[in-house]
């Protein structure tokens, strides 16, 4: 029995371990789950990894790694969550005799903007709770597919990943980069800078808040389409706004909202049926910024009584609306079904001509400087954002900010303006990798 002399301080007990303690990484605890591949035209089982792409300058010699060694002459650029595509998942095992050592080696694609080299590490998930480092030990060999780079690589099992190489790697990382399904996607970058992976989340955080906003405060349940904010508080409907909003609000983001419905607003107008007009949405649409006075208009109110079309689903006359906005002054005639064969004739003999009501002018949101190129701050907006391209990410986060200080006419009119500068923010870096 051990003994203890009064006032010494008894030993800690140590810890018993049965097995020695693992390194974890937390690469182990990630999980893929596909949804929409980038080399969707290569084979292979989608892989999380952490890459590591050698830097090094015009005639610098390429260094392999040492796990054990502390030099900085080599140094990396860290890609994080970059998606690869493995030949086999469980790649090959061999072993070698001479040593009594096991080797494992993959191969697989891999695509994004930085071309990949000899010598490049990445770390994936091995099993059992463990990390592996693998080294690039071929040169990777280019493959185009489509318009995407993919490049084929091969690489083997340099060491299980442990806190002295995870110090080793962190000391010759000299940038953080971040890879980007969703900007790949649409058509931009698949590795972005810190800045822009950091930007791309506080855009997207906005993009979320303006669309919920906008359907919390003028989403009309009982007809499933937006109003139009008024003093009278009336239920006002503008068709081209609405059929603007519901081409840029992503349905994955409306919630329990069904997507934005359109109401039929043709009637007839001096005897002929009125088609859908050009408007200032159109030249969003068309990304048309070069001629906007083809876009002007008036608008005019017309109230719902007077706006009876030629059928009953989905018309504006059969809806819970109070008024329109449309583009014409007069109603509809108050006699046209009485030739046309409809099936609720009007009752009005043909002698007896009523003229149209007359619509009421409306101001709508675009002032007539717009037009011209200037405008107000927001229509200023506009033009150095699509026009000028003067305003990048940062620039753009700062307007944003403002949103919430907005009256709610022009949260609901540049709400969708505001979405789709986000998106076209998203697709473009601030910086090059």
């Amino acid at each position: 029995m051990a003994q203890v002399i009064i006032g010494q301080q008894p030993k800690p007990k140590e810890q018993e371990h049965i097995l020695p303690e693992s390194y974890h990484h937390t690469i182990v605890e990630s999980r893929y789950i596909p949804h929409t591949s980038l080399l969707s035209h290569v084979p292979g089982e989608p892989t999380p990894t952490e890459w590591y792409r050698g830097s090094y300058g015009r005639d610098e010699e390429q260094f392999g790694f040492a796990p054990e060694s502390i030099e900085t002459y080599q140094s990396y650029k860290r890609i994080h969550n970059l998606i690869v595509k493995l030949d086999d998942g469980n790649g090959n095992t061999n072993f070698d005799p001479t040593k009594a050592e096991i080797g494992h080696t993959l191969s697989g694609y891999v695509l994004f903007d930085l071309t990949p080299n000899l010598g490049d590490l990445f770390i994936k998930d091995i099993g059992d709770g463990r990390a592996g480092l693998y080294v690039v030990y071929e040169q990777p060999e280019i493959f185009t597919i489509h318009a995407d780079k993919v490049y084929h690589f091969e690489a083997r099992l340099e060491a299980i990943v442990d806190a002295v190489i995870m110090d080793n790697l962190n000391r010759k990382v000299i940038e953080e980069l971040y890879y980007s399904k969703d900007s790949h996607v649409g058509g931009g970058n698949a590795v972005l800078t810190a800045n822009d992976h950091n930007l791309n989340g506080r855009l997207y955080d906005m993009q979320v808040a303006i669309i919920d906003d906008i359907l919390a405060n003028h989403y009309f349940w009982e007809e499933e389409t937006i109003i139009v904010p008024n003093d009278k508080d009336e239920w006002i409907y503008d068709p081209y706004l609405a059929k603007f909003l519901s081409y840029v609000f992503p349905s994955n983001l409306m919630g329990q909202r069904n997507k934005i419905n359109l109401l039929d607003v043709n009637y007839y107008v001096d005897g002929r049926k009125m088609q859908e007009p050009l408007t200032v949405w159109d030249m969003f649409y068309r990304g048309d910024f070069s001629n906007p006075k083809r876009y002007k208009q008036e608008y005019y109110t017309q109230s719902r009584k007077s706006m009876l079309g030629t059928r009953f689903y989905g018309n504006l006359f059969f809806s819970k609306m109070d008024r329109c906005i449309v583009i014409h002054k007069d109603g509809a005639r108050r006699d046209p079904y009485t030739f046309t064969g409809a099936l609720i004739p009007n009752g009005v003999p043909d002698s007896v001509m009523r003229p149209p009501i007359e619509g009421e002018k409306w101001d709508y949101f675009f002032s007539d400087a717009f037009y011209e190129g200037g405008g107000t701050p927001n229509e200023q907006f506009i033009w150095n954002m699509f026009v000028k391209k003067t305003v990048d990410k940062a620039a753009l986060m700062k307007v944003l900010e403002g949103y919430w200080d907005l009256d709610a006419k022009s949260k609901l009119y540049m709400s969708g303006i505001y979405v789709g500068a986000i998106k076209t923010a998203l697709l473009t870096n601030s910086s090059y990798t």
